[in-house]
């Protein structure tokens, strides 16, 4: 992955406790398989890159199709910096499915959740980041487990990742689907 380019998993990948890291624009197609990996998180010794299965930085952009899952440890996937395009999947990890540091991510489909009882956090920004403008998230589809995407406390109260455009629906048991508003409104949800 340190060329970049377009990979298709053939076989679940597991990274041990370590994270892989995509420096160089790249598509990932996850074919129906899992990557797990990532270390546990120790305060003051191991960082965002340290604790996920995935990472993108050096401004490299990553986009992530096909069905399968990914499976971090305190992370799913680390938008340290760059742009993180998610199409398909299910993300989990112990806290943030997905974490953005200085970067843009784009939620067009897939599953996500967390392990933890806190469930704030599973699409979460440095707060920093967020409130100066340079960790953006921008959903426009996707299923999120004890999570509204469009009014949730990540970042605060009230805080809404969810696209102009675009609604967040709950069923009533804890899971929520982002659609477009004119799917929703006219009852094609």
């Amino acid at each position: 992955i340190a060329q970049g380019g377009s990979f298709i998993l053939d076989e679940d990948v597991n990274l041990g406790d370590n994270s892989a890291v995509f420096t160089k624009n790249s598509k990932l197609n996850l074919n129906g398989h899992t990557v797990k990996g990532g270390k546990a998180y120790v305060a003051g010794q191991t960082t965002g890159a340290d604790i996920s299965a995935l990472v993108v930085d050096n401004g490299a952009t990553l986009t992530i199709t096909g069905e399968g899952a990914v499976e971090g440890n305190s992370y799913g996937v680390y938008a340290k910096n760059g742009t993180l395009n998610i199409e398909g999947g299910k993300y989990s990890a112990e806290t943030s499915a997905v974490q953005v540091n200085e970067a843009t991510v784009n939620i067009s489909g897939g599953e996500f959740s967390n392990t933890a009882s806190d469930k704030r956090y599973i699409i979460n920004c440095i707060d920093a980041n967020w409130n100066n403008g340079n960790a953006k998230v921008n959903i426009t589809g996707g299923k999120y487990t004890d999570f509204n995407p469009a009014n949730n406390a990540a970042e605060g109260t009230g805080t809404n990742f969810v696209a102009d455009g675009y609604v967040s629906v709950g069923d009533g048991s804890g899971t929520w689907t982002v659609k477009a508003a004119k799917d929703f409104f006219a009852g094609n949800v």
